[in-house]
């Protein structure tokens, strides 16, 4: 018996996951969109293969037809997507339906106001009662010193580091390293009453998360500042 012909979503479906296909038309990163990247390349090497036709305008009059909507504006500006239309998903593939001419004017006339950002990360989890009093007593326990540095930390410290001597590069980079300890120690310190005051260890939540970010942050921070370190005192003879 005869294979039943693919249905449209699952020739499209195909075709993205064809990787001699990829530099004509793509998954977008997060895989919830597609796009065609080269339409001429797309109407000769791809339609006849699949389709009885080579012509864009019909292929997206299909692509139209089985619900397909465009993204107007954002980073995936100009894909196309569908709910059921996902990346790793063949089994929604498959479950699509192509919707009646009620329903397509249904869908052109609703409000879509609301572009979808696909790259948005998900909605974090809000922390329980006992997580937020927790983290109540992570403020309250740190110092004003231990708030995280700005982004753009290290540019600031470059930008002072050309207005010193040699000797005076030597001298803020160490301060700078013992102020990244102590801040560090006083991190340490404040994870370490959470975990007494409380039958559990803390949760890495909001800003237990922060802390450990932060240490790292600092370890790189202090590694980068040896090194400029050295060099001050290589330069000096030191």
């Amino acid at each position: 018996m005869p294979k039943a012909p693919l249905k449209f979503p699952a020739k499209l479906y195909r075709i993205l996951n064809t990787p001699e296909f990829n530099d004509i038309i793509c998954w977008q990163p997060h895989g919830r969109s597609w796009r065609v990247l080269q339409q001429s390349r797309f109407e000769k090497e791809v339609l006849p293969v699949f389709f009885r036709h080579g012509r864009y305008a019909s292929f997206i009059r299909q692509v139209n037809g089985w619900g397909f909507r465009r993204i107007q504006s954002g980073p995936d500006f100009s894909s196309y997507y569908h709910e059921s239309f996902v990346r790793d998903s063949p089994e929604s593939c498959r479950r699509m339906r192509r919707p009646t001419i009620q329903e397509l004017a249904d869908r052109k006339n609703a409000d879509f106001d609301s572009t979808p950002n696909f790259c948005l990360p998900p909605a974090v989890q809000q922390p329980s009662k006992d997580e937020k009093n927790i983290e109540k007593a992570a403020a309250a326990a740190l110092p004003p010193s231990s708030e995280a540095p700005p982004r753009n930390y290290m540019s600031n410290l470059v930008s002072r580091l050309l207005l010193c001597t040699s000797e005076e590069k030597g001298t803020l980079l160490s301060s700078e390293l013992e102020a990244l300890e102590e801040q560090r120690t006083s991190i340490l310190q404040s994870l370490e009453l959470l975990n007494r005051n409380d039958r559990r260890p803390a949760p890495l939540s909001y800003d237990a998360s922060s802390f450990a970010l932060q240490m790292r942050a600092d370890e790189l921070m202090k590694l980068s500042l040896r090194s400029q370190l050295l060099t001050c005192r290589a330069a000096d003879g030191r």
